[in-house]
């Protein structure tokens, strides 16, 4: 039989003034309505910030509480850890942006009971602790960068603990379940706050029912980790720590006298929702008329690199084999993550000004200050690599590396361990170049919104048609001899444009709201059937129509 839990919650904080310096606090955010509950759950988060300046405690918390709120329950196309860690992202920025000097330091620790599996995600310094049996031991979470994770079952009778990390300084794990003298909040210093929780079981349920939540279902007990950590074993993942044989007790008989609430699911098969209909914000052709190009589906959240670097700031994306590749230029990273399994890392080489990136001949390309490479994503190391500053945008095909800088189109060989350029094509209209792309056919992206089309070295007719309107300062084109389909990313008008070889627009993707506000670069998969659009920092995926 599997099994949902009530909770049962005792909150500890601290007695603050209006503004201090220092500040925690813990949140028990809730969802409007029981539909949502259901596929989402209720978060708990204990947070603390210090600042050089007095803070607004009022105004915190209430940033706090919506920022995470909106941030996770409108998350509706990411999994509940995606959604967490986002939300977690969410409230970090906000609430640092805050800070007058910009130098505050926030802690933030975030859960989530869905069905009988908690989701935990932390940033920066904290502590979570698991009693299980009267066992108590902290929770090993998997760790990258700032960023913590941890999921896995609970049983009826488990609490955990989470809390600051001044608060454990003075008071430990052990301490909070072994004694039963009260804590007052007035021997609590502004930063130390935490939160305990007992779970206990609501309903049962047999193996056949799930309990599903958008947008897949999933029948429990399989946990997974959408952002690649794996499921803790045990199932949350316990490293050694003291046994007691004292009966719980938390804080003054606190067990007894929590405050309970439940938090239900729905135990039943429903069917995966279609994806919604998007509509042109700006009025663009609607679906169906057969003169008229189709608005694409809805993009869905991939991953967000910020959860690989905070400080990122990316430049472009591209598919190679199975595996999608971010570049940030002004730091020279490099991350990659499996298309199946969204996790980006960063590969331990950097390459200054890493730029027009690609897959060629099933080997990850690029440019970068020093020139032309190759490099295995498989043996993680560059496996080529050809001299020649300067370059301009790039694209291999065949045996040459094509570039066009300024008013000029020039066609490399590979020479030895250098790139010998020569003279493909000279015109005033290749000034303002942001992309070059080639299926045999050379095309050439302008920032004033113009799309060339070159061959063997002269400027063919070439006209997009069907636009509602003209692209306005586009960032990319993609194609290749193996597509059937040229991608324009139209960044001004915050679309992808997808066109036939003859130039004709067949699709839009054009999602309402600032889903695509900044869009940076797009990358197609080879069968064309997963279109990927870099906005920001965030990676949508979308199901291309054929």
């Amino acid at each position: 039989m599997k099994r949902t839990f009530t909770t049962k919650i005792q909150k500890i904080v601290p007695q603050t003034s209006n503004e201090s310096k220092l500040f925690s606090t813990v949140l028990v955010i809730e969802p409007e309505n029981d539909a949502v509950n259901e596929r989402k759950g209720t978060l708990y988060v204990v947070f603390d910030l210090t600042d050089t300046t007095p803070v607004d405690s009022l105004l915190v918390t209430k940033l706090a509480n919506d920022v995470m709120h909106n941030a996770y329950y409108q998350s509706d196309n990411a999994s509940l850890l995606q959604a967490l860690e986002l939300a977690v992202v969410a409230v970090k920025d906000k609430l640092t942006k805050l800070s007058n000097t910009q130098q505050a330091k926030l802690n933030i620790l975030s859960a989530v009971l869905w069905g009988n599996v908690v989701y935990l995600v932390q940033y920066g310094q904290g502590g979570c602790f698991l009693m299980r049996d009267r066992d108590l031991r902290p929770i090993n979470t998997a760790t990258e960068g700032s960023f913590s994770i941890a999921s896995g079952v609970v049983k009826d009778g488990d609490v955990i603990i989470i809390a600051t990390s001044v608060f454990l300084q003075k008071y430990s794990a052990q301490q909070l379940v072994s004694t039963a003298a009260p804590i007052s909040s007035y021997d609590l210093s502004a930063n130390a706050a935490a939160l305990i929780m007992k779970f206990s079981v609501d309903t049962a349920f047999s193996e056949a029912e799930t309990i599903s939540f958008d947008p897949a279902a999933r029948t429990l007990p399989k946990v997974e980790s959408m952002s690649g950590v794996k499921t803790i074993p045990y199932r949350m993942k316990l490293s050694s720590g003291p046994r007691f044989a004292k009966p719980l007790l938390l804080l003054i008989p606190v067990v007894a006298a929590l405050l309970g609430f439940s938090i239900f699911f729905t135990m039943k098969n429903n069917k995966q929702k279609s994806a919604p209909k998007v509509e042109s914000a700006a009025g663009s052709p609607a679906q169906g008329r057969d003169s008229e190009p189709s608005i694409g589906p809805a993009p869905t959240f991939f991953y967000d690199l910020k959860l690989a670097n905070e400080n990122v700031s990316t430049s472009e994306i591209a598919v190679v084999g199975d595996k999608l590749v971010v570049s940030d230029k002004i730091a020279g990273a490099v991350y990659v993550s499996q298309i199946a399994t969204p996790k980006f890392e960063a590969i331990a080489t950097a390459f200054p000004g890493v730029r027009s990136i690609a897959e060629h001949e099933d080997t990850f390309v690029f440019t970068d200050n020093e020139g032309f490479k190759a490099y295995s994503l498989a043996s993680d190391k560059v496996v080529a690599a050809y001299e020649k500053t300067g370059l301009g945008e790039s694209a291999a095909y065949l045996d040459f590396v094509y570039d066009v800088t300024g008013d000029t189109i020039t066609k490399y060989t590979k020479q030895g361990a250098t790139l010998s350029g020569s003279v493909w094509n000279t015109s005033a209209n290749l000034t303002g170049a942001v992309a070059i792309a080639i299926d045999g056919n050379i095309y050439v992206l302008k920032g004033t919104g113009d799309l060339l089309k070159f061959y063997q070295g002269e400027k063919v007719e070439f006209a997009v048609g069907g636009l509602d309107k003209p692209f306005v300062s586009p960032v990319d084109v993609v194609t290749n001899s193996d597509l059937k389909n040229v991608y324009v990313a139209d960044a001004g008008n915050k679309r992808v444009v997808v066109l036939d070889k003859t130039g004709k627009v067949t699709q839009q993707i054009f999602p309402a709201g600032d889903v695509f506000a900044d869009i940076k670069d797009v990358a197609v998969s080879d069968d064309e059937t997963k279109l990927f659009v870099l906005s920001d920092t965030k990676v949508y995926e979308v199901s291309l129509q054929p």
